[in-house]
């Protein structure tokens, strides 16, 4: 949506021919693609409490195998750091892992962590995540998640998959 309106609002000012506003979504999409594929190695995990002086990457190992079961050492983990200050108490942590199937088996693994505090989640652009919320808002139902970069949703028995939010007004189904 915020996309399209920025079409707009730039074919307003500036106007051009539609094929050149196509080729502006086109490339926008084709950019955001490649921002995912970069993020595809890393989590998001939140609730991990903040401490003075922490080694984040030894907590973050530390959930690995105590609550996943998942043997992680310090050269398997590329990037481990918190992110900016959250108001709604600890700092979520970022973790870039060296090899895309850890990370896949660190995520598929995050059912364990069920009843805890902590929440694993997958590491998505800024407009992958606006799409997951805008999702969440319109189903209102917990039956919309990430997998792989992909914002999917289960509406009416049917599975849906979004990569931005021009898929979710295209299909109208919302």
């Amino acid at each position: 949506m915020i996309l399209r309106s920025s079409l707009l609002l730039i074919n307003y000012y500036h106007p051009m021919p539609f094929y050149n506003l196509c080729v502006i979504h086109i490339l926008s999409n084709k950019l955001d693609d490649l921002e995912q594929y970069s993020r595809a190695n890393s989590v998001r995990i939140y609730g991990l409490p903040e401490s003075e002086h922490e080694n984040i990457t030894e907590k973050v190992i530390s959930v690995c195998k105590d609550k996943l079961g998942i043997m992680v050492n310090k050269e398997m983990i590329d990037i481990c750091h918190r992110l900016r200050h959250n108001e709604q108490g600890s700092r979520p942590v970022i973790v870039k892992f060296c090899s895309k199937d850890l990370r896949n088996k660190i995520f598929d693994s995050k059912k364990k962590l069920k009843g805890s505090k902590i929440i694993i989640r997958e590491d998505l652009t800024a407009s992958r995540a606006q799409l997951l919320k805008e999702v969440q808002k319109r189903i209102n139902s917990k039956q919309v998640w990430s997998n792989r970069g992909i914002v999917m949703c289960k509406f009416n028995n049917k599975l849906f998959k979004f990569k931005n939010i021009s898929d979710l007004a295209d299909l109208n189904i919302i």
